[in-house]
Parts: C-alpha cells; sequence; structure tokens
C-alpha cells in the first residue's frame, strides 16, 4: 500500500519543516558569532579589488556548471521516458536546480519550476524528475567527495578511511545500478538508471561541481587561494554540508566549512564568496524567475515504432524472429533494412539476422537508439557473415552459441549418423507414442499443466529470445501434440517463415517413453518437407569461443545444461553454425551478455500485448510496447 504525506505521523511533518530551520538558525548564529568583529571597510576594499577578468571568468564558469545541470537534467529525462524534448528538458532542469539553490525546500521548489515550465508534465513526473535528480546528486556527490579525498590533497583532519572507502563506495553503486532496477521510497517506487546513464550522471555532476569550485576559486584573493586541486574536495564538502542542512541558499554551513578548511583572512574569505553568491546564485535564480514568468510549452517528442508487420515475420530468413510475438519488442528500420529490436535494462538489442536488407545499414539505428535511452548497442545471434559486417563496423565480437540446422532436401534417416535417432524412434514407436498435428483444437488446458509441471522440475521458463508457454502466443505457431492412449505426454512448437521452420517450445512429461521429442521433432521435419520447407533449425545451444574462460565456459554450460541439449540434437546429424554477439568494445559486449543472460533467466512478465494476440495470419501487424520503455 502507498502512503501518501498526509498519511504521515503529525510528528514527521513537523520534523521536515523544523529541523532545516533549527539548523540554519544555529548555522547563522554560529556565522555570526565568528564574523561579528568583521572589518566591513576590508571587506567592501576586497571586494572592490577583485579583478574584472575573475568576475568574468567565474561567470564564463558559472556557464559552464548550469550547462552541465542542464546534460543532467535531459539524462534523466530520457531515463523517465518523459517524451520532453533535450533543450527543453535542459532549460527547465537549469532553471529549476538555480531557484532551488537559492530558496531551500529543493524537492517541492523543484518540482513547482518544473511543473510550471513544462506543462506537458504531470505532477507526478515532475515530482519524480525533481527527485530522482536530488537522490542521484546527492549520491554522487558523496562519491566524488570521496574520489577527491582519496586523489587529491585532502585537508587536514580528513580520516584516512576515506580513500578506500570512497573506491568500494564507487564500485558498489555502479553495481547496485547494474543488479537493481528500482528504489522504494515510502512503498513508491522509483526506477534507477542504466549503468551507462550512471556513468553519464557522474561526468555530468562532476563537470558542474569542478566549473562551480573553479568560479569561487578564481574569485578567492591569493593569500587565501590554496591550488585549485586542493581547493576542488573542500568545496564539495562544503557543497554536501549545505544541501544536508536544507537550508535556503545553504547559507551557515557553507560558509563556515569554507572559513574552518581555507586559510586567510576572514573578510577577504567573505568577499570572495559573496561575489560567488552572486555570480552562482543570484544571478542563475534572476534569469530562473525571467524564464519562470514566460514558460514555453511544446509538443513532446513522439515514441519509436513499434510495430512488426506479420508478412516480415511471416518471410524472414530466421523464422526464430517469431519470438517477436511474444516480448515487448519493435521494429528497428533504416531505410529498406529491419530488424527486431528488444531492449534490457542495460542494453538495446537487434535480435537475430535483418527481417530483411542489409545489418549494416541498421547499425547507425542501433546506435542511436542505444544513446537515446543510455543502454548499451548489442547485436545477438548473429550469423557469421553478419557477425563480420558488424566487426568491419567497429564492433567487437563473440562467439556465443552454435544452431543445429537439418537441411530437410538431404534428410535422411539411413544414414550412419542418425543410427542413435533410428533408436530413440523405435522405442517411441513401440512404447505406443502416437504424434498429432494440426489438431483442430489445442488442449489447452492440458498443455498448460504440462508446461508448469515442465517449468517447476527445470527451475522456470526462460525468456527473452526464447518462447514462453501462452495460448495467444503458441497459436501462432505449429504444434505437435505426443499422446500415449488418452494422455497427453508432450508437445513441442515451431516458429514458422516460408523460408525454414524453427524449433521453439519443447515439453514433457516426466514419465515420457524415451524418444518421444526426438519423434516430435521428426514428425515435425516431415512436415516441413510436405510443405516445401528448405531448412528446420533445431535451435542454438550455447558454446562460448574459447576466448572465453574455460571454467566460465564450463559453468554457463551446467546452467544451461548444454551437454543434454547437444546430445539431444546431434542425433539428427544437424549442421552446425555457429552464432555471434556484438557490441561497440568488449567491456560493452561482457556487459550486454550478461544482462541478456540475467533477461532470460528471470524474464520480465510477459506483456499484455501477448494476450491479445490474434492467431496467426490473421490481421496486419503486432502491436507491442514503445521502444524508449523497459
Amino acid at each position: 500500500m502507498v502512503r501518501s504525506e498526509s498519511d504521515a505521523p503529525v510528528w514527521r511533518k513537523t520534523g521536515r519543516i523544523c529541523l532545516p530551520i533549527a539548523l540554519g538558525t544555529v548555522a547563522v548564529w554560529l556565522l555570526h558569532d565568528r564574523l561579528k568583529d568583521l572589518d566591513m571597510v576590508g571587506l567592501r576594499t576586497a571586494l572592490m579589488q577583485t579583478p574584472a577578468e575573475a568576475w568574468l571568468c567565474a561567470a564564463l564558469a558559472t556557464a559552464l556548471s548550469f550547462w552541465a545541470i542542464a546534460g543532467y537534467e535531459r539524462v534523466l529525462h530520457r531515463h523517465l521516458g518523459t517524451a520532453i524534448t533535450p533543450a527543453r528538458a535542459g532549460r527547465s532542469g537549469a532553471a529549476a536546480v538555480a531557484l532551488a539553490q537559492l530558496l531551500g525546500a529543493g524537492v517541492a521548489t523543484g518540482t513547482i519550476a518544473r511543473w510550471r515550465l513544462v506543462p506537458e508534465l504531470s505532477l507526478k513526473q515532475a515530482t519524480a524528475v525533481t527527485l530522482l535528480l536530488t537522490i542521484s546528486f546527492m549520491t554522487l556527490l558523496a562519491v566524488l567527495c570521496g574520489l577527491a579525498l582519496a586523489l587529491l590533497p585532502s585537508p587536514a583532519g580528513i580520516p584516512r578511511w576515506i580513500a578506500p572507502t570512497a573506491v568500494v563506495a564507487t564500485i558498489a553503486l555502479f553495481g547496485f545500478l547494474l543488479f537493481a532496477p528500482e528504489l522504494r521510497l515510502g512503498g513508491q517506487r522509483l526506477r534507477l538508471p542504466t549503468a551507462a546513464a550512471g556513468l553519464r550522471l557522474l561526468g555530468y555532476a562532476a563537470l558542474d561541481t569542478a566549473a562551480a569550485a573553479f568560479a569561487l576559486w578564481i574569485l578567492l584573493p591569493e593569500a587565501s587561494a590554496p591550488a585549485f586541486l586542493a581547493l576542488y574536495p573542500i568545496f564539495l564538502i562544503a557543497i554536501g554540508a549545505a544541501l544536508l542542512s536544507g537550508v535556503p541558499g545553504g547559507v551557515g554551513p557553507f560558509e563556515l566549512t569554507l572559513l574552518a578548511f581555507l586559510p586567510g583572512e576572514d573578510y577577504a574569505l567573505i568577499a570572495a564568496i559573496l561575489a560567488f553568491r552572486a555570480l552562482y546564485y543570484a544571478l542563475p535564480a534572476i534569469v530562473a524567475g525571467a524564464i519562470m514568468l514566460r514558460p514555453k510549452s511544446g509538443a513532446k517528442t513522439e515514441p519509436s515504432a513499434a510495430r512488426i508487420p506479420t508478412p516480415l515475420l511471416d518471410t524472414a530468413p530466421r523464422s526464430e524472429c517469431g519470438v517477436a510475438r511474444q516480448g515487448a519488442a519493435s521494429l528497428l528500420q533504416s531505410g529498406d533494412a529491419s530488424a527486431v529490436l528488444r531492449h534490457t535494462r542495460q542494453a538495446s538489442v537487434l535480435l537475430f539476422d535483418p527481417l530483411d536488407g542489409k545489418v549494416s545499414s541498421l547499425l547507425p539505428s542501433l546506435r542511436a537508439e542505444a544513446r537515446a535511452s543510455d543502454r548499451i548497442a548489442c547485436l545477438y545471434k548473429l550469423s557469421p557473415r553478419n557477425a563480420a559486417v558488424v566487426r568491419a563496423n567497429g564492433f567487437s565480437t563473440l562467439r556465443i552459441a552454435q544452431e543445429a540446422l537439418v537441411d530437410i532436401a538431404s534428410y535422411d534417416l539411413g544414414i550412419s549418423a542418425r543410427r542413435g535417432l533410428r533408436r530413440k524412434l523405435r522405442k517411441a514407436e513401440n512404447a505406443g507414442v502416437e504424434i498429432m498435428a494440426d489438431p483442430g483444437s489445442l488442449p489447452l488446458g492440458e498443455m498448460r499443466r504440462l508446461s508448469d509441471r515442465w517449468a517447476e522440475r527445470t527451475g522456470g521458463e526462460r525468456g527473452f529470445s526464447m518462447g514462453r508457454f501462452c495460448p495467444a502466443y503458441i497459436e501462432t505457431q505449429r504444434v505437435l501434440l505426443a499422446w500415449e492412449g488418452p494422455r497427453l505426454i508432450g508437445f513441442a512448437t515451431f516458429h514458422m517463415s516460408s523460408r525454414e521452420w524453427a524449433l521453439d517450445l519443447m515439453r514433457l512429461a516426466p514419465d515420457a517413453p524415451d524418444g518421444t521429442m526426438h519423434l516430435l521433432v521428426h514428425r515435425a521435419i516431415s512436415l516441413a518437407s510436405d510443405e516445401g520447407i528448405p531448412r528446420l533449425s533445431l535451435a542454438a545451444v550455447p558454446s562460448l569461443s574459447e576466448a572465453v574462460p574455460a571454467q566460465l565456459r564450463a559453468r554457463i554450460d551446467r546452467a544451461a545444461g548444454s551437454a543434454g541439449l547437444r546430445q539431444f540434437k546431434a542425433a539428427f546429424a544437424p549442421r552446425w553454425v555457429p552464432l555471434y554477439a556484438a557490441a561497440p568494445g568488449p567491456l560493452a559486449l561482457a556487459l550486454a551478455l550478461f544482462e541478456i543472460a540475467r533477461s532470460v533467466r528471470r524474464p520480465d512478465a510477459l506483456p499484455s500485448a501477448t494476450k491479445a494476440t490474434p492467431p496467426h495470419g490473421e490481421h496486419e501487424g503486432f502491436e507491442f510496447a514503445p521502444a524508449h520503455v523497459s
């Protein structure tokens, strides 16, 4: 159950209001106590003596800092899928931050500012952007502070354990983004950025804080100005203290932190801080206020097309593309080329070979699609020829599997290589197994129970590029049933296109006679031959390249049951064809494969579109979720 703010206890709501006021009062009192004997003449003189070029450089650094804030905001809007154009997202974010850092109450102020500047945003969306910015920036500020203290000259009195803690925290943060899809806050769920988006946010946060620190540094008098790299950690600590206090503008905690760590006369430091506040706080807030008076509305950007026409699947070179009928897939197009596209949290994946056209034509669109959602561009289960093409275009490739293909025209049960298959078929036939192809109506209830029991024995159904049991989905396929008397003991389903069939679901009862699945597949080969289909794919078996460490290959093989699958498929004496994955660099490829493996073993819930999918060939296309939505 989601609790609203009105459900919170009175003491909590009172504390949220009173704590910043109390902290601000204490900070201002401490600052006043230290500066009560401040030489006002010296302060005025110090301000007058600040060189004009220092003011100009500080103003340019301020502009650079707010440019980074706008970039940070654009990443958040892409991640949350608000469909607001990048220019408007950046402008509204920079204005909202400018107002919030001066007025305080950052979440409320930032939300209202974004809602006002981008009327197309709902209040919930504006709040989500503000919350995610607040949480992510505070987290990244802590990471930057720790790394700065670890790598740069540290102020006196900083504990030595900060350095290793910062490194561990940074690794843990990006590990968290890889493994945790969302964050729960008081019953609300907030989807976390991808690791790629996290790196972008870290870069923008580093540029933002470095530019702001430079604006202060250039305004400091020579006697009070340490080296810039020495000032940067101090500045980060001061910003952190100001933000944590919740005081408008961070007045008090920010100044006290700087005065505690920086040398020199108080009046000279205060003069530099006042100049910095005028340029970095007051001036941007004035500009933001002017923008708030005349907000510009505009249309949202349209999501990517998400329609895969049925004829493309019916004529696909790889009939396995039919898995798109089940998942949250979209159509990636570029010129006359098109392919099936799937998103995971971290990767935008082009599945299999293209539906039509050349894979080289799709690479720019795939890169743009991945960049637009801060994901890794990846191609999965490519044929050797297409793998060579993408390798020539700068992608790293890795053999990940071998596909078993049966060339139907040369399929001869009598050859010695299929001696084991003949034994399996005889066992099943002698046990009385009967195969029914193309039944008038499918026994969906019995098939469901059989599939559920199979999933319980094997650790659950796999997903992503593999089909799962769903009546609307299997009704688009060729289905063969195995019976032992009146009892259903197994079934197999096949993707179909005019160029090939491909084995998809295999489900057997635990006590099914030996050879039952062999008999199902053998009968499917006969049916495909009768219909003039040139080949039948028995699907792929994991087979990683020797470049992968042997222990890792063995572990993956055990998890996938590769030995049993290979033995089953080898009985048909197929032609083995290597399949490849590709991504822009070895690290990106490793992360994408890790993400795909997780999506296969822990698939998302089937989309509602699957449940509404009519039988094969009865409409023009399938509707899926937009490509930018996870």
